[in-house]
């Protein structure tokens, strides 16, 4: 299991607490799992103060990888569950309950770190692994594999968990649900900033500045286009396999722009359609992959002329997504954050800057945060968020038809669920106004 404690104070807000933390603090752990089932990763989060004015920080961060045989199981998954036989069942049960053993060891694992006792834990939030199936209707469906009874059981702790389902339950796509959290974490009073997840497809999340129901309102996330995956792919297929990705952009760097397949990529249909937009497994560029490459090869454009081209398009992406969705547009943000494998591309990172005026630009790495330890403290906060009765579901941002509270509460021990009680019954109001009603 690997620790890490604390993060730079700079990637936190310096929240006022003026308000609503008379009360002692409190402990959230948030476990999340990456898209490929390699690891797990958890947060614990220290929490002052409640509502909108709610000061989540994180205090130490773990992870554990998931075992081979649990990781051939889950990339198995669809085809085991469409000949769901006895095998497939007995399979699905087995990942089950394993992956629920590395999440309740985790957790503990959290604890003694932090040294606290897991009893002091107010909740427990957990997000993924799972998924993500079409449905008939043109929706979709989710299917989380964890079991939240086991976790409660096993630690004593309240649990959260299956958080898609009711944002999909509520006319919505099931996410980005993680919007919100980052604006509680990343958010700042006096400065609006811009995050930029540079994965395999590139996603946008504006964090207004302040904290009020105004500021809620306008938070903005959606899928940009593809990222690194159509970086990677390019090199991965005009090297004839020599070469996995660019390391740097340092093959980009080199080539030349060819503003034709710009304009051919940017008319995809898709970069036409408004928020909310958001695919879990990211966006696929394959249909453009291999439309490109034939057109590589009769033009006879080198590999680095490529990378280069895809380079600048997806930071052209980016300022076409902000200038046409942000509310006030570029005008509105004060400082760039980039994460995800993207923040690494030198190259990539200029041309984003110079399509954004050049705004300030600082990289999760450099604030201390390694690969999932944002997602997990995210998720820390989704419990939290609905411990408070605060919509994690938006219709801006997932498309739901009202604002939801997300997520399904597992009791954990007699104690722990005596004391959570307590807490939501201290922050129960006096009544609920008619859109909160409902």
């Amino acid at each position: 299991m690997q620790m890490s404690e604390g993060l730079a104070d700079r990637s936190f807000a310096q929240r006022s607490r003026a308000a609503g933390s008379g009360r002692d603090g409190h402990a959230l752990i948030g476990v999340y799992a990456d898209r490929a089932c390699a690891a797990l990763v958890g947060s614990l989060v220290s929490v002052t103060g409640h509502k909108l004015v709610a000061d989540y920080r994180p205090v130490v961060t773990a992870q554990v990888m998931v075992p081979d045989h649990l990781r051939e199981i889950f990339s198995a998954g669809p085809k085991l569950l469409s000949a769901f036989g006895e095998r497939g069942v007995a399979q699905y049960a087995t990942f089950v309950r394993e992956t629920s053993l590395l999440q309740v060891d985790l957790i503990r694992g959290l604890c003694r770190a932090a040294s606290i006792p897991v009893d002091d834990v107010l909740a427990v939030g957990l997000l993924g692994p799972g998924y993500w199936f079409p449905t008939a209707d043109a929706g979709r469906s989710y299917l989380e594999f964890c079991d939240p009874s086991h976790v409660a059981e096993a630690c004593g702790c309240n649990v959260l968990s299956h958080f898609p389902q009711r944002d999909i339950a509520a006319g919505g796509l099931g996410g980005p649900l993680q919007a919100v959290p980052q604006w509680f974490l990343l958010g700042q009073e006096e400065t609006s900033r811009l995050l930029l997840d540079v994965g395999r497809s590139v996603r946008l999340t504006f964090l207004p500045r302040g904290r009020s129901e105004e500021a809620l309102d306008q938070i903005v996330a959606f899928d940009v286009g593809p990222g690194t995956a159509l970086l990677d792919e390019l090199s991965l297929r005009l090297s004839e396999g020599r070469m996995r990705y660019d390391p740097g952009g340092t093959l980009a760097v080199q080539g030349k722009k060819i503003q034709e397949l710009i304009d051919r990529w940017l008319a995809e249909p898709y970069f036409r359609e408004p928020p909310p937009r958001w695919q879990p497994d990211g966006v696929c560029a394959e249909q453009a992959l291999e439309s490109t490459v034939r057109m590589a090869v009769d033009a006879g454009w080198s590999i680095r002329d490529l990378l280069c081209t895809a380079t600048h398009f997806i930071a052209r992406c980016v300022a076409q997504a902000v200038a046409a969705h942000v509310p006030g547009g570029i005008g509105r943000i004060d400082e760039l954050l980039v994460g995800g494998g993207g923040q690494g591309n030198g190259m990539l990172l200029a041309e984003i800057r110079l399509q954004l005026r050049q705004l300030p630009l600082m990289r999760l790495v450099d604030l201390g945060l390694q690969a999932g330890e944002l997602e997990a403290a995210s998720t820390a906060v989704l419990a939290g968020m609905h411990l408070d009765r605060i919509s994690t579901c938006r219709p801006a941002i997932t498309g739901v038809n009202l604002p939801r509270v997300a997520g399904q509460l597992t009791a954990g021990s007699p104690a722990g669920w005596s004391r959570l009680i307590r807490y939501m019954q201290h922050l129960a109001p006096t009544h609920l106004s008619l859109r909160n009603a409902v």
